[in-house]
């Protein structure tokens, strides 16, 4: 016997709807899915590009970067994008390039249509700080915390020397004018008394060879680093054309609106950065040997920038005299048994016709004169490898006063104690704190480039070529018309 079999119009309906349902979340699925797999070929593909970092800027310089030419010396975007198309049409077509597969080439059916670069940061940027950050960052995992804490309080010391400068050099200004003022009543005041036009000249003569300020101010007026070095012809002669250099040329510059870490603490990072820099770099005290370099002081030149070696090295050493001045000058106004001493002298060199507030500007003089040749001791010793204490006492003074008409003539000499204290390069680090930091990446930047440019094939390396930063915008197809715009970057950091 048969069963009849029948459906209802209403079945049917439910059944449609059913079908309907189950294939929108099919369909749903497909897409969503899809969209995953092209957010992942994308991912994969942005990475694969930023793996192919420059390897010496790597090997030499423990930063990633990558370059922007691909080593031809031409920075492109194109050559960017053709590289990401070209990883990216490995993600969707896994049998590309092999001959032979054990299995059926996995392949699907979503195809990359257009990609752009919306956001691309360069090393040079923000006046290098994206560099910055990532040195930072190398130097942290280097270090470790209890060195990174000790680096950041050299700023305290910096801080102490700054308004120690400051004191000093008003001071110095200040007893000048007096100096000149003073001495002008005080020939004014002997021309009143009548005495001999001879008998004066003759007493100024015999004075001038014992006047330690006199005698400072000549030595002052001398070629610095004939005073400071006892064979100043073996100073480096190398030289860089300032005009093809970073910190001189036009840069190019990046795009986008992408913003580093705000929330990074940039002093840190500027600490860290600066020892970077004193570990990588050659100085006048530790020169090395490699021919790469584009100049033996490179400490030196990231401080002061200026072409040459000796030009470098000139304006260091006046600056570290500058330093020790102000120091060794804020010790002997707080030593009373020093200012009796020049006191002492300066009644001694105004004779019978000091007027009283000649008398105390002469005492100053001394003072400012007497550091002076003290820190001339320092500084020679400093450069010629010996160490000298930052702040000093009776025990640390070395330069008695009465020797100080004669010191500047005398043969050349450093400090009997060079053992105890820090040394050129520790002060070298002290003049790191007081000057710009995007100056000085600038200026490490220029080395850098200028080393690696000395290595074979790598003659059209620019650091304002290399990308730290990028972001990529994606427009996918799927089956039936379907499209999906997305972006994927990817930062050295």
């Amino acid at each position: 016997m048969r069963t009849p079999g029948q459906i209802t119009v209403f079945l049917s309906l439910i059944l449609t709807l059913m079908i309907s349902f189950l294939m929108a979340l099919f369909q749903n699925a497909y897409i969503e899915s899809s969209k995953s797999e092209a957010r992942m070929a994308s991912t994969m593909a942005m990475e694969s590009v930023f793996g192919e970092y420059h390897k010496e800027a790597l090997e030499q310089y423990d930063v990633f970067l990558l370059d922007g030419s691909y080593r031809s010396g031409s920075f492109s975007e194109e050559a960017i994008l053709s590289h990401y198309s070209d990883f990216l049409s490995y993600q969707t077509d896994m049998g590309k390039d092999l001959k032979t597969l054990a299995a059926t080439p996995v392949k699907w059916d979503g195809k990359p249509q257009e990609s752009e670069i919306t956001e691309m940061k360069l090393a040079t940027d923000d006046g290098g700080r994206a560099f910055r950050i990532q040195v930072s960052d190398y130097m942290s995992q280097k270090l470790g915390i209890d060195l990174v804490q000790e680096l950041t309080g050299t700023q305290e010391t910096v801080a102490d020397i700054t308004s120690r400068e400051e004191s000093h050099d008003t001071a110095a200004r200040e007893n000048e004018r007096e100096l000149a003022e003073l001495e002008n009543q005080r020939q004014n005041a002997g021309a009143g008394t009548g005495e001999s036009e001879t008998a004066d000249t003759s007493g100024e003569t015999e004075t001038e060879e014992e006047d330690p300020v006199k005698a400072a101010r000549s030595a002052r007026a001398s070629p610095l680093l004939n005073s400071l070095l006892e064979h100043p012809e073996n100073v480096s002669s190398k030289r860089i054309d300032l005009s093809k250099i970073i910190s001189s040329r036009d840069l190019r510059q990046g795009f986008g609106s992408g913003e580093l870490n705000e929330s990074r603490n940039e002093i840190l990072d500027n600490v860290l950065f600066r020892e970077y820099v004193q570990q990588r770099a050659a100085n006048y005290a530790n020169t090395g040997e490699d021919d790469t370099r584009r100049l033996d002081y490179e400490l030196e030149y990231t401080l002061i920038g200026k072409e040459s070696d000796a030009e470098n090295l000139k304006a260091v050493a006046a600056r570290l005299l500058l330093i020790r001045e102000a120091i060794n000058f804020s010790y002997l106004i707080s030593e009373q048994s020093k200012a009796a001493e020049a006191e002492a002298m300066a009644i001694a060199l105004v004779g019978v016709l000091g007027i009283p507030p000649l008398v105390e500007a002469m005492k100053w003089g001394l003072l400012l004169a007497w550091a002076y040749g003290e820190s001339v001791l320092d500084v020679r010793t400093l450069l010629a490898g010996g160490k000298v204490p930052i702040m000093k006492n009776a025990a640390s003074w070395e330069l008695p006063l009465q020797r100080l008409p004669k010191f500047f003539t005398e043969p050349f000499s450093v400090r009997r104690d060079k053992s105890s204290g820090v040394t050129y390069a520790n002060y070298l680090k002290i003049l790191f704190y007081l000057g710009n930091i995007e100056n000085q990446t600038y200026r490490f930047m220029d080395l850098m480039e200028g080393r690696i440019r000395a290595m074979p094939g790598n003659e059209g390396f620019a650091m304002d070529g290399c990308v730290t930063r990028l972001t990529i915008q994606n427009q996918w197809a799927f089956s039936r018309d379907i499209s999906y715009e997305f972006s994927v970057s990817q930062i050295y950091q």
